[in-house]
């Protein structure tokens, strides 16, 4: 007999396929693009060659992978690698307008499989809260997470999300050493200009002693 514990996780299952059918019908609304892969830049990120568009960037809709320098930045990159087929690999990318870096933003799928979720389900990425509540990539981290699979199986302190590990590598300005640096500055020009007045007043003397030099 069936366990309510079952019954609940079956109808998740369910409600979690029927949103991804919805998505994937309403996604059609987009433009669709027929790409070759060039190369895999991280985790969330391509270079792709389709019509009219030469090694352009593309930047995976919704999800945010591990910085390069950021643990299981490697392992995030080397899921994409192994999801998309690497370079020459044919993809399809349901495209949503560019970035404020000119990036095309995009669903990704190969085979079918949509593989901004795939990253999420993977724990090779992190859902970009900032720019998706989607249910289902939730869903599928809450998984990920419950599972430790990919970066969920790291100590928390090395589970820094990409955005937070961005922020912390942008130091405030040291304005201590600005102003030093600026009064040093100052004072080489105020040396400058009281030496070439000093010059000009000695040239002039010495044009009024004698004219005729």
């Amino acid at each position: 007999m069936l366990n309510s514990h079952t019954l609940s996780r079956g109808a998740a299952l369910i409600t979690m396929a029927l949103v991804l059918s919805l998505t994937a019908f309403l996604s059609t609304a987009a433009e669709r693009l027929d790409a070759t892969v060039v190369n895999v830049i991280d985790g969330d990120t391509l270079s792709i060659s389709t019509t009219g568009c030469q090694d352009c960037r593309v930047r995976l809709l919704e999800i945010d992978a591990p910085e390069s320098d950021q643990p299981y930045g490697d392992q995030s990159r080397a899921a994409l690698i192994e999801l998309t087929g690497g370079a020459g690999a044919r993809i399809e990318l349901a495209t949503d307008g560019r970035d404020r870096y000119g990036r095309i933003l995009a669903t990704v799928y190969r085979d079918g499989v949509n593989l901004n979720a795939e990253m999420i389900r993977r724990g090779a990425a992190h859902v970009y809260e900032r720019y998706s509540d989607s249910p289902v990539l939730l869903e599928l981290q809450d998984e990920a997470k419950e599972d430790e699979r990919g970066l969920w199986n790291l100590e928390e302190a090395d589970r820094k999300k990409p955005w937070e590990w961005r922020h912390a590598g942008v130091s405030p300005p040291d304005w201590d050493a600005i102003a030093d640096k600026v009064a040093e500055m100052l004072t080489l020009f105020v040396d400058v200009i009281a030496e070439l007045i000093g010059s000009l007043i000695e040239w002039l003397q010495a044009f009024e002693s004698d004219p005729a030099a």
